[in-house]
């Protein structure tokens, strides 16, 4: 991976954790990341590509996480 993809990830990463208010885990961002490079391959873009999914999909993510400990805590 470039390095210029790598410090946009970095920032993306950063801009979320202060408009959520906590550090988000690395193996978060590690799943996060896995999945939006599978995701980039099956619909054939490069890498150029990655830092813009992975801001759609790192929110989202948090938001998923969120719900299902709600509703493991709410049973």
């Amino acid at each position: 991976m470039k390095a210029k993809t790598k410090i946009e990830l970095l920032k993306v990463t950063r801009n979320v954790e202060k408009k959520v208010g906590y550090k988000i885990p690395k193996v978060v961002v590690e799943d996060v990341l896995a999945a939006c490079l599978r995701k980039i391959s099956c619909i054939k873009k490069d890498e150029s590509y990655l830092p813009i999914l992975y801001a759609c999909e790192l929110p989202l993510q948090l938001q998923i996480i969120a719900i299902n400990e709600y509703c493991r805590l709410h049973k």
